[in-house]
């Protein structure tokens, strides 16, 4: 193996001692948005992917995988896009490769998936994929909201949502003295809709959508874009009480009805494997397609579905007693498992076999098995009292079953799955 292989394999391997280390963590807060790569700004195009794989790897509570994702992307850009790269930001992602080599445990792995990250928002910010542009009184009022971020999402992580809030709330109010007028806009109705709420969390998650667009509006965007490609067509709508029999769609890929969703993949590269996945919006639905294969010692490939309001979510799945969902396997592996993943990184999962044809797959919550890294964690079936935790529901090809065996159905190669709708019944 050459020597670069060699060095990802060992930070790969540190990062899973660390893994093992750290207590699992809360959720994290979105990332700070991503902006539009500037023509021929490859640089760019290499941080965003290394966000929107490693973000939600993060958020799942495995900060030290993160770390080698972005340590991944550091070289690639040290190596090959150098001369797009702001001096700041090389020396920044030198610095991170440094401590990246010197993870010894789970703290450490969030303070250097941290560094990285610093450093990618930084090349982020800069309009133009790297050229400094003067006169833009936007810049000032960003870098206040990045590090309002960078203060909150460590205390939100912790359980301190309400400290999160503060230093929001605090960042907010500075932001509207001295923004643009769509960033003072944008700070403004975050203020009012944080009143709104009726918990701390709320109030921070509001507050965050401010910031975020913030940023936004100084890195060239007009609104609050989200790492990932934003799914799902219409706004969460109110959850009726529902009669003996009745069905409630979570979301209606092909009409546009129900909630709206945020579509994110989550491969094996994080193992060092090679699979690969997209998702798209088609007419026809929601199309999940990519390669899955087990050399590299990986072996799935998944899409997750992140609600964008997650108490109405929450709401809908107690209100059932399972889930209907129709998807088409339209190439591939049939073998495959719904997931929902709550906060701490479990997914409570099922078996299924996509239908050849547009069908009804229908799963009850009492046949979902709690797994956590592929280890079983628990007994069979989904309590009421979880469903409040469940952060995402998702679909994945895998090697292993929901029990966490090897599966004599998995098979390895291209694939595509077509979701249409799901539903709770």
């Amino acid at each position: 193996r050459s020597a670069r292989q060699r060095r990802l394999g060992a930070l790969v391997a540190a990062a899973f001692a660390a893994v093992a280390a750290c207590s699992r963590s809360r959720v994290a807060l979105p990332p700070p948005p991503l902006v539009p790569p500037a023509p021929g700004s490859m640089a760019t195009g290499v941080i965003q992917r290394a966000i929107q794989e490693g973000a939600p790897i993060y958020n799942a509570g495995q900060a030290s995988l993160c770390a080698a994702v972005y340590a991944n992307a550091a070289r690639t850009l040290l190596k090959d896009h150098k001369g797009e790269l702001l001096p700041d930001v090389a020396s920044g992602l030198k610095d991170a490769l440094t401590q990246a080599s010197q993870v010894a445990n789970g703290s450490d792995g969030d303070r250097v998936a941290w560094a990285f990250r610093r450093a990618f928002d930084e090349q982020l910010r800069v309009p133009g994929g790297g050229r400094r542009l003067g006169g833009n009184e936007a810049m000032p009022a960003a870098r206040l909201a990045a590090r309002a971020i960078e203060q909150g999402v460590p205390m939100f992580n912790r359980g301190d949502a309400a400290g999160c809030a503060r230093v929001y709330l605090e960042c907010s109010q500075k932001i509207a003295g001295i923004a643009s007028e769509g960033q003072r806009r944008a700070v403004e109705d975050a203020i009012q809709e944080s009143r709104r709420s009726g918990d701390a969390s709320g109030r921070a998650w509001a507050l965050r959508r401010g910031l975020d667009a913030v940023i936004s509006m100084a890195s060239g965007g007009g609104g609050v874009p989200r790492g990932g490609d934003d799914q799902g067509m219409t706004s969460p709508r109110k959850v009726s009480q529902r009669k003996p029999g009745q069905k409630d769609v979570l979301c209606d890929f092909v009409s546009g009805d129900g909630m709206k969703f945020r579509a994110m993949v989550v491969n094996d590269t994080v193992m060092g494997g090679r699979s690969d996945s997209r998702v798209s919006t088609t007419s026809d639905g929601l199309a999940f397609a990519g390669t899955v294969t087990r050399r590299g010692g990986g072996g799935f490939a998944s899409v997750r579905l992140e609600p964008s309001d997650a108490r109405a979510f929450a709401q809908m799945l107690r209100s059932g007693s399972g889930l209907l969902f129709r998807v088409r396997c339209e190439q591939g592996c049939p073998a495959w498992k719904i997931q929902l993943s709550d906060r701490s990184g479990v997914s409570w999962q099922a078996d299924f076999t996509a239908p050849g044809r547009d069908a009804d797959v229908r799963v009850p919550f009492s046949s979902l098995v709690p797994s956590f890294r592929g280890r079983v964690v628990g007994g069979r079936g989904l309590p009421a009292a979880k469903m409040e935790s469940i952060a995402t529901i998702g679909f994945m090809l895998s090697f292993l079953t929901a029990e966490g065996q090897e599966s004599s159905s998995f098979t390895e190669g291209p694939f595509s799955l077509a979701i249409k709708r799901i539903e709770v019944v």
